[in-house]
């Protein structure tokens, strides 16, 4: 794989710590594709972080880190009706959380794709992908900020405001992925397709395959992710099939 897309912008292409995030695209049967990113091992993932101009962003970062925290100690001190509640909500963050907030500060995406899939349909996938997360973002946005006033009301009852806490922070997640993918609509970092042959197999669906790309990139969490989509995948065959069946014996 060659290196034939280069950051040419002013106040970029000069810095010598570029943030260049590996982003792999591996393609469904019937559905879009998934967009996975996560730091190498060998990589920080904090890397170009603190350096200018990037503070702002890494005060939100910081912002985000500490609510977190509170979100965990409020959790660690809360009744136990509620702790189920809690940890039934952290399943439900989108599995492509990271990506979407590393964008914020992204100088370059390599986008690794499988050889037989063309760079020009790699990359219209990603502009599509970028399309469609921009708006359920958007939608969620606005959904966690209508919450956000009646959570504030909780503040006056004893005990932590474990809803305030968890509104306020994915408020804040949901905020710097919109201008993460806003940045990716606007261009304001390249999109450069790269053909990798490790993608060629049916790593979605094949475990054995997704562990074989886990370690050729030197990644921790690709195989769970995988099982995540395969689960749901399950659920959702299973889900058509008893609307068909429902249908199927209705009298018409």
């Amino acid at each position: 794989m060659t290196d034939d897309c280069q950051v040419d912008r002013p106040g970029v292409s000069s810095r010598t710590n570029l943030r260049v995030l590996t982003v792999l695209l591996l393609p469904r049967e019937g559905v879009p594709p998934i967009f996975y990113y996560e730091p190498r091992l060998d990589e920080d993932e904090d890397e170009g972080d603190l350096e200018e101009p990037r503070a702002a962003g890494w005060g939100l970062r910081s912002r985000l880190r500490r609510l977190l925290r509170q979100v965990r100690q409020a959790e660690h001190h809360a009744p136990a009706w509620l702790r189920s509640p809690i940890k039934w909500l952290k399943t439900k963050l989108p599995a492509d959380e990271r990506l979407l907030m590393a964008l914020r500060s992204a100088d370059r995406i390599e986008l690794h794709h499988p050889s037989l899939l063309p760079a020009d349909r790699a990359e219209a996938a990603w502009r599509a992908y970028v399309d469609r997360r921009l708006r359920s973002r958007a939608l969620l946005f606005g959904i966690y900020l209508l919450i956000l006033i009646p959570a504030t009301l909780l503040t006056v009852v004893p005990g932590p405001n474990i809803l305030g806490i968890w509104v306020t922070y994915r408020l804040i997640a949901h905020g710097i992925a919109l201008y993460g993918l806003w940045r990716g609509r606007a261009g304001k970092f390249d999109v450069c397709p790269k053909q990798a042959d490790v993608l060629d197999g049916p790593v979605v669906v094949d475990r054995k395959e997704a562990d074989r790309v886990q370690r050729h990139y030197h990644l921790g969490g690709l195989t769970g992710r995988l099982k995540r989509d395969r689960v749901l995948a399950r659920l959702s065959v299973r889900r058509r099939k008893a609307e068909a069946a429902a249908g199927e014996g209705q009298p018409k």
